[in-house]
């Protein structure tokens, strides 16, 4: 019985705990209808699994540290400038901002295939953040040095990376 008692308490204590907040955000965003190409500026919105059907969004932190809007406050440009280090010659230049650090790299393309990949190297600076940041942004940083392909449709775009079955979704900025 004493027991029976000491367990109905610990789960009372439990239960009239503080509601923990989501640990993500989701950024809203509206989709247009617009003809456009990769070479241009990206919101990031959130990470997709294709095989479990599940979205993951930036962790919640995000709102407390934006000093702007959420859209836009993780993007990504592509552009035709050629990457200026030298063992990336041929490739272009890509640079952006993740949860917290800004970064670059260079890719290649093959537009008529939807090909996309990067030399595998992410330049960024080094601020901290919390760890959930921390942990998002690596993802992040890690997905584009994976990129395998992409597509464009409206104001969306979608880069797979890894072995294909995850994809960053991305929106027009």
């Amino acid at each position: 019985m004493k027991n029976f008692l000491l367990a109905g308490v610990v789960l009372m204590l439990f239960s009239c705990g503080e509601d923990q907040a989501d640990p993500y955000v989701v950024i809203p965003y509206e989709v247009k209808s617009v003809q456009t190409d990769i070479f241009q500026s990206w919101g990031f919105l959130y990470f997709r699994d294709r095989i479990r059907n599940t979205r993951e969004h930036p962790p919640a932190d995000l709102v407390r540290f934006s000093s702007e809007g959420l859209f836009g406050r993780i993007w990504v440009a592509f552009t035709r400038a050629p990457s200026p280090l030298a063992e990336d010659d041929g490739m272009w230049a890509f640079y952006g901002a993740g949860p917290v650090n800004g970064f670059g790299g260079a890719y290649q393309l093959d537009e008529g295939e939807g090909e996309i990949w990067s030399s595998g190297r992410i330049g960024q600076t080094f601020v901290g953040s919390t760890r959930s940041m921390m942990e998002f942004e690596r993802r992040y940083f890690s997905a584009l040095a994976s990129m395998r392909s992409y597509s464009i449709h409206n104001n969306l775009l979608t880069i797979r990376f890894g072995d294909h079955s995850e994809e960053m979704v991305f929106a027009l900025l």
